[in-house]
């Protein structure tokens, strides 16, 4: 997940190299019409922007905010 900003940059980044595939940490692929859960484990607090990075597809509006917290102590 990232900012607007850097989800901005990336998009355009995608559209001129639509066949890169990628393999940070952050990220999650499947192919068209795959349904799923991701669990993640959020560090901080907050709302966090995320978006689909595929080549057209965060311009076409595949993006939102999620919220995350701190699970509780044990």
């Amino acid at each position: 997940m990232a900012g607007v900003a850097e989800n901005d940059e990336r998009g355009v980044l995608m559209i001129k190299f639509p066949n890169t595939e990628h393999d940070e940490p952050d990220t999650a692929q499947g192919p068209a019409g795959m349904s799923g859960e991701i669990a993640w484990a959020f560090n901080r607090e907050g709302k966090f922007d995320f978006a689909c990075l595929i080549a057209g597809h965060y311009q076409a509006g595949m993006s939102g905010k999620v919220g995350g917290r701190r699970p509780a102590s044990a």
